[in-house]
């Protein structure tokens, strides 16, 4: 069953939110995010049985210290997180944040509508929190690994210890592989 901008239209003035429309296959929901102003655009596809909710401009990648780690953290969120999805435009950097829904054989609720908007608005902006902080810093903050922080601290300043630490743990690892190595040339 497709969809039609009316019936997204009616959905969003059922929850007194503002959309604007191109009347052909597109609407726009603009909100601010910490004084910023972003859009969600919302497009229609194979006439109205896929629905594209879209934040362009969500982040750049050519601001990013260290690319590699971004690209690495943004395939890792597509792995992790429902329904977002992460793209970079390779000629210009930019990074979107995108959920598609195919609308097959039932209709398109409001509900879905609404936590797909929830999802872009809150759930995605507070990613582009953390992930501003890696393209500015070089570090992801709220990691999982506690020990984290404390090893990237500890890279940074230098830290003797555990470069010392690290050494040594090589320095064993090798002697374990030289045992091993001995024992399967004797065979």
């Amino acid at each position: 069953m497709a969809v039609t901008l009316g019936q997204l239209t009616d959905i969003f003035k059922e929850a007194n939110a503002a959309v604007f429309t191109d009347n052909e296959k597109m609407l726009l929901y603009p909100f601010v995010h910490q004084n910023q102003q972003m859009l969600v655009y919302i497009t229609l596809a194979e006439d109205g049985e896929y629905v594209r909710f879209i934040i362009p401009c969500y982040l750049n990648l050519n601001a990013a210290r260290n690319r590699e780690a971004l690209l690495m953290k943004l395939m890792e969120q597509n792995r992790t997180l429902k329904l977002l999805k992460f793209g970079v435009d390779p000629e210009d950097g930019e990074i979107t944040v995108s959920i598609e829904l195919p609308v097959e054989d039932s209709p398109l609720t409001a509900g879905q509508v609404h936590r797909c908007m929830y999802t872009l608005t809150h759930v995605a902006m507070n990613e582009r929190e953390r992930l501003l902080s890696l393209i500015q810093t070089g570090i992801y903050p709220d990691s999982r690994n506690e020990e984290f922080q404390t090893i990237v601290s500890n890279l940074l300043s230098g830290d003797e210890e555990t470069e010392e630490g690290h050494e040594a743990e090589t320095e064993e690892t090798d002697l374990l592989e030289d045992a091993d190595g001995d024992t399967t040339s004797e065979e």
